[in-house]
């Protein structure tokens, strides 16, 4: 019976075909039929362990979009990050303190408003609703 091609996993499945063997010995109703029982055994832990090797690729598959995402994301974002240092940065150089504060200010209203309105665009909520739901984030 060849259903792995790795040796390794070969001997893994072996070893643990005989573990569970010895294991459930008492078990056996028909001596005589011990090799056939021990074939069923190893073909079973030969089918488990290809289902898992299976859901592993997948998992290590989705692991990698999923990564690639993240790092996607966040390297946008330490872009959008980086724009927006050297905007204050330069802003600082040009305006007044009290001018910056109230920039400052009209750029959080106006970043609350964006909320506010994508909150209601995608869960159809109140403004009422809304407006909490955007107060509790503060």
């Amino acid at each position: 019976m060849k259903m792995v091609f790795i040796h390794d996993d070969a001997d893994n499945i072996t070893q643990d075909t005989f573990i569970k063997v010895w294991k459930k010995l008492d078990g056996l109703k028909e001596p005589e039929k011990l090799g056939s029982w021990i074939l069923k055994i190893a073909a079973n832990e030969s089918l488990m362990h290809l289902r898992k090797k299976k859901a592993m690729k997948e998992m290590d598959e989705n692991e990698k979009d999923i990564n690639k995402l993240i790092d996607t994301h966040f390297g946008y974002e330490q872009n959008i990050i980086d724009i927006k240092r050297n905007f204050y940065q330069e802003l600082t150089t040009i305006l007044p303190p009290q001018k910056i504060k109230a920039f400052f200010k009209a750029e959080q209203e106006f970043t609350r408003g964006l909320l506010r309105m994508a909150i209601k665009k995608t869960h159809g909520e109140t403004e009422g609703v809304v407006r909490i739901f955007v107060s509790v984030l503060r």
